[in-house]
């Protein structure tokens, strides 16, 4: 009977050993999908980011572009400005 008794004790313990572990695991899958699922949201954040960044850095290389393109017909004016001057200097 005593022998009885300490199995059954022991069985008790085994099965609420048992259910304790099952809680302390589904605690633990849980928080890993909520750390996942903020894992997922931060990397969704940082692609969003990189597409703005993107975007703006192709709004930079346009303007960019533009005032590449102004530069040059400056430059092209301003040297045509610079034979002009140098034609009348030598007529003077």
């Amino acid at each position: 009977m005593a022998i009885e008794t300490v199995k059954t004790a022991f069985d008790s313990v085994k099965f609420l050993k048992d259910m304790f572990n099952g809680h302390v695991d589904g605690v633990a899958k849980e928080k890993v999908a909520e750390l996942q699922q903020q894992s997922n949201q931060k990397v969704l954040d940082i692609q969003q980011a990189l597409m703005e960044l993107q975007a703006e850095i192709f709004r930079y290389q346009e303007e960019n572009s533009q005032l590449s393109e102004q530069l040059k017909v400056y430059t092209d004016l301003n040297e045509k400005l610079e034979k002009y001057e140098l034609c009348v200097f030598r007529r003077l």
